[in-house]
């Protein structure tokens, strides 16, 4: 195809029908800028070098209106301002359509503003650059070296040569100007003082190769990492943010205070309060942000911010205990800087405990946004079955609140859809939301539902104990007759001892003269759910049943069939199971339970617990991590493990089925 526009001067060939490119994707389009004598051209050679042109395709701007004009530059320069218009938008279009059928990157070296004849600096660019550009390079080279190169380039001649000071303020106008037009358009800008191509070639590979799906898939990976080098596989994940949710302060904030002055804290919120909002792309511009200051000033503020930054005292509290927890794992996913959380972390002696993500440089390679901080949550659950307490303050944090088994909030954020609770620092602080919507709670309640506390009641040693195990034990019992010991076991096991933890309660009733007189009963009896974990535990929970018989009755044999609507309105739940040796299976109701119901109390009652489970390695204990306060009344602890098969497994004794395994 080609066409030529009458009486503009301009040429075009090779442009495929839009027909046959608008159902392709975009191409990446990076735009070089800078001042004349900043390097572009060089720049742009030195690329043809490091990049392969099998994914890219190089343009210097010059060049292309030369292509595409008839007469050449000579006619170019001598149109009037509307047909020079035209004709940069016929290149750029020009340029697009052709990285479009050829499925390349496009690098292009370009000016948005000319010095004119009288000395005044005009904008040339084209509604179509802010079309085409995803990326602007620009090359913010010291205007003494300009000043220099301009002088000794003899086949130059026709620059004109300003003042350093105009050349500055040309230099410092055109950042300004292209940084705004930018961040209206969703343009990524970067800025880069050395025009070093090594460095700027792995610049645009990022931009060729980066979006948000990898830069998701590289934060997930290091999440696997992570799980998989923790000494043992984490049941349960503490992931905070870090300013102000950790710390005390905003570390981002002070960075920015220390890098540029009062005036460099705006930078962000530039940023994040343009079309960019809280995108990936808007990420990507903060971490190009960080990129704007070397190496050496980027470790120079970090480790100066870090040197005051302060963690919360409670957090800190609840690190410690964390770390002491082989099975608990706690992770720092911070949208902000991360060597300042590592060096903090360090010095508290954490480092080794607590790992922190995030990334704000290019070698990180990758961003923390928000939707990255879901997708974390959701990859510790799914994959690494873990139960996952989150803690926010933001909106940033919202994705991974809202997907969090648990999730509490340190500041005001908007809570649509959000199911947390209000983690007061200082306790004594007047709550900043409403207390309906998000509920109070405090520091000591979260650390007893994140690490849990087992209460073991057991009658092991006690007459009435060493008589109702008799039965139990006695081999030569089985079917009807082991049942009804069990059976017993369990009412034994209520009325003495349940009704301790769950407490009684008065109520009316008639004497056998009919008349008025109080009764006592377990407290909420009625809103009580008794759930023997099948087949093993249903003798035993019968007996219960008999003790408390407004309770319902529920059986179970996994933890999926306990639904939410099963406990709506109860108070207490009741799980009972006749032996439990190592308590994964208990720990799993457990787990369930307390994910549906953050409230209820949780009682297990067993026939015999074997020791190690709750003394010494204490096995149950880290299995019922983040369920709270539990309470385990059992009539017996064993050093014996059960693991039984055939004649020795009491399901089959209980029900006279030792037979069939035999039979098999």
């Amino acid at each position: 195809m080609s066409t030529t526009q009458h009486g503009k001067g301009v040429h075009v060939s090779g442009m495929a029908p839009s027909s046959l490119i608008s159902n392709v994707e975009p191409p990446v389009i990076i735009g070089v800028y800078g001042l004349p004598a900043s390097g572009k051209t060089h720049l742009l050679n030195e690329l043809r070098k490091v990049l392969d042109e099998y994914h890219f395709k190089f343009y210097d701007g010059s060049e292309m209106i030369e292509r595409i004009t008839d007469s050449g530059l000579a006619a170019f320069k001598q149109m009037s301002n509307a047909q020079k218009a035209i004709t940069r938008t016929t290149a750029i279009k020009t340029i697009k359509a052709e990285c479009t059928n050829e499925r390349k990157t496009g690098v292009v070296a370009g000016h948005f503003m000319l010095m004119s004849e009288d000395g005044v600096s005009e904008k040339i660019d084209t509604p179509a650059d802010w079309g085409t550009y995803t990326h602007i390079i620009y090359l913010n080279t010291p205007v003494e070296k300009m000043m220099d190169r301009t002088e000794k380039d003899s086949g130059r001649a026709d620059r004109k040569q300003l003042p350093i000071a105009d050349l500055q303020e040309w230099q410092d106008s055109e950042k300004t100007r292209l940084r705004k037009i930018c961040y209206e358009n969703r343009i990524l800008f970067a800025v880069d003082d050395t025009a070093d191509h090594n460095y700027i070639s792995k610049l645009i590979n990022h931009f060729r190769e980066g979006d948000a799906k990898r830069n998701t898939r590289s934060v997930l990976q290091e999440i696997d990492q992570i799980m998989s080098n923790h000494e043992t596989q984490p049941q349960t994940v503490l992931l905070f943010d870090a300013d102000k949710t950790l710390g005390v302060e905003d570390g981002s904030y002070h960075f920015w205070l220390a890098a540029k002055g009062p005036g460099g804290i705006n930078l962000l919120n530039d940023i994040f309060s343009s079309s960019l909002g809280y995108s990936y792309l808007a990420f990507q511009q903060a971490m190009l942000l960080y990129e704007e200051l070397n190496e050496e000033k980027f470790l120079e503020h970090s480790k100066d911010v870090a040197s005051y930054a302060k963690l919360r005292p409670e957090s800190v509290e609840l690190l410690r205990e964390a770390a002491k927890y082989p099975h608990v794992a706690v992770v720092v996913i911070t949208s902000g800087i991360r060597l300042i959380w590592d060096i903090v972390l360090e010095r508290e002696g954490l480092g080794d405990k607590v790992k922190v993500i995030g990334g704000c440089r290019l070698s990180d390679n990758y961003v923390v946004t928000p939707n990255v901080k879901g997708a974390a949550v959701k990859r510790l659950q799914s994959a690494h079955n873990a139960t996952v307490w989150a803690f926010g303050d933001s909106e940033i944090d919202l994705p991974m609140l809202k997907s969090a088994d648990h999730a509490f909030v340190v500041r005001a954020v908007d809570v649509d859809g959000l199911e947390a609770r209000q983690l007061l620092f200082p306790e004594t602080a007047i709550p900043w939301l409403n207390t309906r919507v998000l509920p109070i709670t405090t520091l000591e309640q979260v650390r007893e539902s994140i690490f849990g506390t087992l209460e073991l009641i057991e009658a092991t040693d006690t007459p009435s104990a060493l008589v109702l195990q008799t039965p139990m034990r006695n081999s030569a019992l089985s079917g009807n007759q082991l049942r009804q010991a069990h059976d017993r076991c369990g009412w034994y096991l209520a009325i003495h001892h349940i009704t301790q933890v769950l407490g009684t309660e008065k109520y009316i009733m008639y004497d056998v003269h009919q008349n008025e007189t109080t009764g006592w009963r377990l407290k909420d009896e009625d809103k009580t759910v008794i759930i023997p974990i099948m087949r093993g535990g249903e003798p035993m929970a019968f007996g219960v049943s008999d003790a408390f018989p407004k309770a319902v009755l529920h059986h179970a044999k996994e933890p999926d069939e306990v639904l939410k609507k099963h406990l709506e309105g109860m108070k207490a739940v009741i799980l009972v199971d006749a032996v439990i040796n190592e308590g994964g299976t208990i720990a799993g109701f457990g787990k369930h339970i307390r994910q549906m119901n953050h409230e209820i109390d949780i009682v297990i009652m067993a026939g015999v617990v074997q020791r190690d489970a709750v003394h010494g390695p204490k096995v149950l204990t880290r299995a019922l991590s983040g369920c709270g306060k539990v309470t385990l009344i059992a009539l017996r602890t064993s050093e014996r493990k059960y693991k039984g098969q055939g004649a020795t497994d009491t399901g089959d004794r209980l029900f006279n089925t030792t037979h069939i395994l035999k039979e098999l």
